[in-house]
C-alpha cells in the first residue's frame, strides 16, 4: 500500500503473494491523490494543486524547462509508479502521462517501479533514465510497461475462500466471546463455526489441537455437519457448526487450542492463509474453574397425617439428578438417600406448610451432625400447585416425586445457590439483575449428554416457563456462588456436644423460636455479624451465647416470603 507524506508517496509495504509487489488500485490511488491535493499536493491527473504546471516536494526557481512523460503499456484503470528526481531535492511521483513543468536547470532521473495488477505483473522499461534540462527547453521521454508474470490462474474452486469466524467450547451455555468460564473434569462440546465466501458443495473437516502449558496433548477432528459450508456465522442451527466432543480428561485449567479447517487441503481455495483460528497461529487459552464436590443427601418426608411418603430410593435416586447433571456447573456428585423423615405437617397444593417442613429440613441437617446438601422428597395428593420450595442462599430444599421431579431439583439448587427467580411466568421475586427480557437464556445452550441444541429464546430454569434450560447469566452466578460461598455459615470442623437453635421470620416481621436440641454436631455459626440477635443465658441470667445474623430467605414460598435461621452452638456439659 501507499502512504501520503506531504505531498510525496512513498511505497510502505509489498502487498503482492508472488514477487511482493505493491498492489493499488487506480481508484484507491485516486482517492489518495485526491486527499493530498486538498492540502497543495498532486491532484489526481499528476499536476499540483496549487500550480497547474508544478509537480514537486521542493518549489524550485522559475525556469522554463519542462519534462513531457509518456507512459504507456498498463491495463486500462491502472496507476504507474514512476518517480522523477532532480537538483535541489526535487522529486515527484507519477502516475500517468504527463508534463512536469517549471524545472529547474540540471539532470532529473526517471525511475519505473514494478506493479502488480489483477491482470499480472508489469515491470517499466527503461527501469531507470537520465534526462538533461537545460535554457528552457522540453524533453521528451517514454516509459513503457509490459508483463512479467501472467496473473495466478483461476482456481478451481472459483474463487472459493473458506475461513472460522469463530468458536466456543461449551459444558451447558456458552457465548461467542467464551464468556462463560469452563468447569475442570466436566465433558463439553466445541463448537467451530466456518464459513465460506460463496455457494459451494464442499464439506470439509475442521481439526483441534489441544496444549496444556503449550505443550500439545490431543487432536479431534469433526466431519462436516451439513451438505456445505455455511456463507455466514449461525449459531441458531446445530448443522451450521462442526461440533466435536470434548472429554473432560481434557478441560483442566491452562488448556488452550488451535482450530483449522480443512487440514488436509482437500478443497481448492483463493487463500490457505486464513484457515485457522486464532489466524496468529498462537494457542487460544480457555477459562477453566475448579470447584468443589456436591455433597447431596436425599430425605423422603413422609406426611403423618395422610401417611404419603416421597418415593425416592437408592434405585431411583439418579433420576432426580439429570437435569442438575445437565444443566448446573457441578463435577462430581457424592449422593446418598437418607432414612425417611416424619413431618407433623401436611403439604398443600396452596403451599401451605412448605415451608415448615423446609424449616425441619434445614434443622435436621444440623440434626445429623452432617454438612451434607439436603433435599426432601415429598409425595402430595395433588396435580397442580406448589412443587418445590428452597432458601435461597442455605444448602436445603424440598420438591415432589411427580415425573418432573429432577427439573425441580436443577431449580430448587438454583435457589440454594444463591439464584432468585428469573422473570418468566408469573413468578413474584424476580431477580432485577436478570439480563434478558422474558426470561429467557439470551445465549445458545447445548445439552452435551444428548448432543440438543437451545435456542436463545429458550426460558431460563429459575422461572416457571418451559421447556427450560440455564442461561449464561445464571451459569455463571451459580459458578461463582460455588467457587467462593459458605452459603452464611461458618463450620467447625469437629463434632462435639452442642444446642440447636432455629426459628423463623414471617413477612409481617413476626419471630418465631423452636425448641432447642441438643445434639452432636458441627458448631454452625453466622459468618457475619447481621441485624437480628440470639442469646442464651443459663439459669442464673448468665449469657451463654450471643449470636448476631441475618436470616435465610425462602424463595418459592406463595405464602409471604419469610426466612429463616438454624445454628448449631457449641456448648459444654457445664
Amino acid at each position: 500500500m501507499f502512504e501520503a507524506v506531504g505531498c510525496t508517496y512513498r511505497r510502505r509495504a509489498r502487498a503482492s503473494a508472488r514477487r511482493h509487489v505493491p498492489i493499488i488500485t487506480a481508484a484507491a490511488l485516486g482517492a489518495v491523490l485526491a486527499a493530498c491535493s486538498a492540502d497543495g499536493g498532486l491532484a489526481p491527473d499528476g499536476r499540483g494543486a496549487s500550480d497547474p504546471d508544478a509537480v514537486s516536494a521542493k518549489q524550485q526557481s522559475a525556469s522554463s524547462n519542462a519534462l513531457q512523460l509518456t507512459i504507456g503499456g498498463l491495463p486500462t484503470g491502472t496507476a504507474a509508479t514512476v518517480s522523477v528526481a532532480g537538483p535541489n531535492g526535487y522529486s515527484a511521483n507519477v502516475a500517468a502521462t504527463a508534463t512536469l513543468s517549471g524545472l529547474a536547470n540540471g539532470t532529473y532521473t526517471v525511475a519505473a517501479s514494478e506493479i502488480g495488477t489483477a491482470a499480472g505483473t508489469f515491470a517499466g522499461s527503461p527501469t531507470t533514465q537520465s534526462v538533461s534540462l537545460r535554457s528552457g527547453r522540453t524533453v521528451q521521454t517514454v516509459v513503457t510497461y509490459t508483463a512479467t508474470e501472467p496473473a495466478p490462474a483461476p482456481s478451481p474452486s472459483t474463487g472459493l475462500n473458506l475461513q472460522i469466524l469463530g468458536l466456543y467450547l461449551t459444558q451447558s451455555v456458552q457465548t461467542l466471546s467464551g464468556a462463560v468460564p469452563l468447569v475442570t473434569g466436566r465433558d463439553g462440546v466445541l463448537r467451530v463455526f466456518a464459513v465460506a465466501s460463496g455457494s459451494n458443495a464442499v464439506r470439509p473437516t475442521v481439526r483441534a489441537r489441544f496444549y496444556q502449558g503449550g505443550v500439545l496433548v490431543a487432536t479431534l477432528t469433526a466431519p462436516a455437519g451439513g451438505s456445505s459450508v455455511p456463507t455466514a456465522l449461525d449459531e441458531g442451527a446445530a448443522t451450521a457448526s462442526w461440533n466435536m466432543p470434548v472429554p473432560g480428561t481434557l478441560v483442566q485449567p491452562g488448556l488452550s487450542l488451535v482450530v483449522d479447517v480443512d487440514p488436509e487441503s482437500a478443497v481448492a481455495e483463493t487463500s490457505e492463509e486464513d484457515n485457522q483460528f486464532p489466524l496468529s497461529g498462537i494457542p487460544l487459552p480457555l477459562t477453566v474453574r475448579t470447584l468443589p464436590g456436591l455433597d447431596l443427601r436425599f430425605v423422603p418426608v413422609v406426611q403423618g397425617t395422610t401417611g404419603l411418603r416421597g418415593n425416592v430410593s437408592d434405585a431411583n435416586v439418579a433420576g432426580y439428578l439429570q437435569p442438575l447433571r445437565d444443566m448446573l456447573p457441578v463435577t462430581t456428585i457424592a449422593i446418598a438417600v437418607r432414612a425417611p423423615y416424619t413431618t407433623a405437617f401436611t403439604l398443600g397444593s396452596n403451599g401451605s406448610n412448605w415451608d415448615r417442613v423446609l424449616s425441619e429440613l434445614y434443622s435436621l441437617r444440623f440434626a445429623d451432625g452432617s454438612t451434607a446438601h439436603y433435599y426432601g422428597v415429598a409425595r402430595t395428593s395433588y396435580s397442580g400447585g406448589v412443587v418445590g420450595i428452597g432458601y435461597v442462599g442455605a444448602p436445603a430444599s424440598l420438591g415432589w416425586d411427580a415425573s418432573n421431579a429432577g427439573a425441580t431439583v436443577a431449580h430448587e439448587l438454583g435457589h440454594n445457590w444463591g439464584r432468585q427467580h428469573a422473570p418468566c411466568g408469573g413468578v413474584a421475586d424476580a431477580d432485577p439483575g436478570f439480563p434478558y427480557t422474558g426470561g429467557t437464556i439470551g445465549a445458545s445452550g447445548w445439552n452435551v449428554r444428548t448432543n440438543t441444541l437451545f435456542q436463545r429464546t429458550t426460558a431460563d430454569l429459575m422461572g416457571y416457563c418451559s421447556p427450560s434450560w440455564i442461561s449464561d447469566y445464571t451459569y455463571r452466578k451459580v459458578l461463582d456462588y460455588r467457587a467462593t460461598s459458605r452459603d452464611g455459615i461458618t463450620t467447625g470442623a469437629m463434632v462435639q456436644p452442642g444446642l440447636l437453635v432455629w426459628g423463623r421470620v414471617a413477612a409481617d416481621g413476626s419471630l418465631a423460636l423452636e425448641p432447642a436440641v441438643r445434639v452432636i454436631t458441627h458448631s454452625a455459626l453466622p459468618a457475619q455479624a447481621g441485624a437480628l440477635t440470639l442469646e442464651g443465658t443459663d439459669g442464673a441470667g448468665g449469657r451463654l451465647f450471643s449470636l448476631a445474623f441475618n436470616p435465610v430467605a425462602v424463595s418459592d414460598d406463595v405464602n409471604g416470603g419469610g426466612q429463616h435461621f438454624a445454628f448449631g452452638v457449641p456448648l459444654d456439659e457445664a
